[in-house]
């Protein structure tokens, strides 16, 4: 049986992250319930930096879309006020950019490790 590719466990954790990201701000705590999955996924899989590094980008890619949707709609009804969501923005960044480092550092090193791997053959 042929084996994923690395960038599969990367976009198979963005898109779990997302759905996370999506239904912490919706659900609370209950969201808890789809995120110990997907860190016990991300931590178990033997590519398991690609998978964590897509699943913490898929979370703040969650919070980002959720936030900028209810910020539309928001602005469309006058009685609508928005709480600051500074905070949420913030954090929503922080993780971005974190899975973005951890998926750009794995891919470097899984590039370095392949090409040593062909180096000694001739």
């Amino acid at each position: 049986m042929k084996s994923a590719s690395p960038w599969t466990h990367w976009l198979l954790g963005l898109a779990f992250g997302g759905l996370a990201g999506g239904f912490v701000l919706e659900a609370g705590v209950l969201a808890l319930l789809l995120i110990a999955p997907g860190l016990l996924w991300a931590w178990r899989e033997p590519l398991r930096p690609l998978g964590l590094g897509g699943f913490l980008a898929g979370i703040g890619s969650g919070w980002l879309v959720l936030l900028g949707l209810a910020d539309q709609r928001c602005r469309v009804d006058a009685a609508c006020s928005m709480p600051d969501q500074t905070g949420f923005l913030v954090v929503a960044g922080v993780l971005i950019v974190g899975g973005a480092v951890v998926s750009f550092v794995t891919a470097r090193t899984l590039a370095h490790h392949s090409r040593g791997r062909f180096a000694g053959r001739g």
